[in-house]
């Protein structure tokens, strides 16, 4: 399981908290590529939320 650059951005983002529209905004993209990024995340590290994302990476130390 390796997350690309951009997703590891994206997730990084999320763990500090930031909404798909802020994110969005910071990396100078659209909410659907947010979107999509986010949904590849949470698929390679087996997650169904945000929050399980965030956990999983935490706890595995990906981030």
């Amino acid at each position: 399981m390796i997350l690309t650059e951009r997703e590891m951005q994206v997730l990084e983002y999320i763990c500090k908290g930031y909404q798909g529209p802020q994110i969005a905004r910071e990396l100078v993209v659209t909410f659907s590529t947010v979107r999509a990024h986010t949904l590849a995340i949470m698929r390679k590290l087996g997650a169904k939320t945000q929050a399980q994302a965030v956990f999983i990476a935490l706890d595995k130390k990906i981030i």
